[in-house]
């Protein structure tokens, strides 16, 4: 018997590790869309996306409407996973000279952009006998493992991007949701927002993060892992 094709969309998808997700999911059979910011289509930054063949949807954090718009684009899609990967450079002022701009900025992107990614999908996830949310985090958003004040923007926001993670997991499971939710450190890969700085192959990463995602249960504890599937501490 033939397996149903699965459905993946991954936010962030025109570079960078979202690209990469969307390469290697559809390589693995799946039905992908990948998310563009609207002032980007038509640009060349999009052409590898374009050339996968993924469906492609315009989506930007900051604007809630192009969110809502998305997924009443998609209201007949079911999903089997959403993974919220868009981001912002990691290289940033000390912490005392962030400005409020700087911080909502990142709060937006790493933040409350999934959430509302995760809110206003979670009927499409629904549809699915059993649905993965992954959040791309980082280990600098682990708050039991900080030892310095560097991009404190950055770091705020990842820690919060794993607080959602918990209460998410933990929400579906209390409503009965057979929604699994993680959080996952992809390493140091060599991509525009680490400004190519890094030692992780891109593809290995990914292709351990998609077998992670695969084996995410909607009934266990919210997990925050590396890409080789070791523990991270929140």
């Amino acid at each position: 018997m033939v397996s149903p094709i699965k459905t993946v969309l991954v936010i962030g998808a025109n570079r960078g590790i979202g690209l990469q997700f969307i390469k290697t999911l559809k390589q693995q059979g799946w039905s992908t869309i990948g998310s563009i910011r609207p002032e980007t289509r038509g640009d060349s930054t999009v052409d590898e996306l374009i050339a996968t063949g993924s469906r492609i949807v315009e989506i930007d954090y900051k604007d809630e409407n192009t969110i809502k718009n998305a997924a009443k684009e998609f209201e007949d899609v079911k999903l089997d996973v959403l993974i919220n990967c868009a981001g912002m450079a990691l290289h940033a002022p000390s912490w005392h000279d962030y400005s409020k701009a700087d911080l909502l900025s990142h709060f937006e992107v790493m933040t409350i952009g999934p959430l509302l990614a995760c809110k206003h999908f979670l009927p499409h996830l629904l549809r699915a006998p059993r649905a993965t949310i992954a959040n791309i985090s980082s280990s600098m958003g682990s708050i039991s493992t900080n030892i310095d004040a560097r991009v404190i923007g950055y770091k705020m926001a990842k820690a919060a991007l794993n607080q959602l993670t918990v209460t998410l997991a933990n929400d579906f499971k209390a409503r009965g949701y057979t929604i699994g939710v993680v959080a996952l450190e992809p390493g140091a890969i060599q991509t525009r927002i680490s400004k190519f700085n890094g030692d992780v192959d891109i593809v290995e990463s990914v292709e351990r993060m998609v077998e992670l995602i695969g084996g995410v249960m909607p009934e266990g504890e919210p997990r925050f892992l590396d890409w080789r599937g070791r523990g991270v501490g929140w």
